[in-house]
């Protein structure tokens, strides 16, 4: 779909081509000026931020860009479906019994372990969060320990998570849970 409208004291033809609005016009000095806009943005945005808005030496130059631009967004939306099929495709091997954990924190090292209590389905899992233990391996700071997890000794209630397609479970931003490989993890604190 293509249109022509007059503006002030110029021409500007308006093309939407995959969800891309292209608005070509001539500056003020005669050069070819470019604006690219996402045409499926939300009703009543009146004034969209530009994906590109750019002058040009020649209009070759501005046409090459555009084409560069509608190529990168097709490849971006096949990488977009490609990851949808992957994602619907995905299914954890966890079992009950497997161990989770969890390392995070700001001024210390929060570590937390889960053990696998039931999968529901193949993207799903059920855990419960379980106790830990401090090892005897120096760490060489009284305010930290190396820790290792306590499977069945059970202190959190079930909750059930997506297990997304690394292997992570989410339980908060800044708070994902991995696959235990086995080895104590390294944890801190405050008085």
């Amino acid at each position: 779909m293509s249109t022509l409208t007059e503006t002030t004291s110029k021409a500007e033809r308006r093309e939407t081509i995959n969800g891309l609005e292209i608005i070509r016009r001539a500056w003020t000095n005669g050069r070819p000026w470019i604006t690219i806009l996402n045409a499926n943005r939300k009703p009543g945005t009146l004034i969209p931020k530009p994906i590109l808005n750019l002058t040009f030496q020649t209009w070759e130059r501005a046409e090459e860009r555009i084409r560069e631009e509608l190529a990168a967004r097709a490849a971006r939306e096949e990488q977009k479906k490609k990851r949808a099929e992957e994602r619907l495709a995905y299914a954890h091997d966890y079992k009950p019994g497997d161990i989770l954990h969890t390392s995070w924190g700001y001024d210390q090292t929060n570590i937390e372990f889960f053990q696998v209590v039931a999968v529901p389905s193949s993207k799903s899992i059920t855990v419960r969060e379980i106790a830990q233990r401090h090892t005897d391996k120096p760490t060489g700071n009284d305010m930290a320990a190396f820790t290792m997890p306590v499977p069945g000794d059970f202190i959190g209630a079930a909750v059930t998570k997506r297990v997304s397609p690394s292997g992570s479970i989410k339980f908060a931003s800044y708070r994902y849970a991995w696959r235990w490989d086995g080895r104590e993890r390294y944890c801190s604190w405050y008085a």
